[in-house]
């Protein structure tokens, strides 16, 4: 059962993206048996100099940036941004 998104719009005000989710079963042939559509889902976006800025603010030191959970670069075509931060000692803190 292949599962399909699709995005359906990006709002870079609020940067929100609104996507589709569709699970179809197929049978002999790649013929549809069966689909499911399921209700659009809000997904917050965060950019990547957005998410230094927060871990920074809240006393985190990063590690690094990744495109995947493979460790390739962070791109334009990356497929995921993944995270690999920890808390700041104490005395080295921002205070805001």
């Amino acid at each position: 059962m292949p599962l399909n998104y699709a995005f359906e719009k990006l709002n870079a005000a609020t940067q929100t993206a609104i996507y589709l989710q569709a699970m179809e079963e197929l049978g002999p042939g790649e013929i549809v048996l069966n689909r499911w559509d399921f209700e659009p889902k809000v997904m917050h976006c965060v950019f990547r100099f957005e998410m230094e800025h927060l871990l920074a603010r809240v006393g985190y030191e990063i590690l690094g940036v990744y495109g995947d959970f493979f460790k390739h670069e962070l791109d334009n075509d990356s497929s995921e941004m993944i995270w690999v931060a920890r808390r700041r000692e104490t005395a080295n803190r921002d205070p805001y």
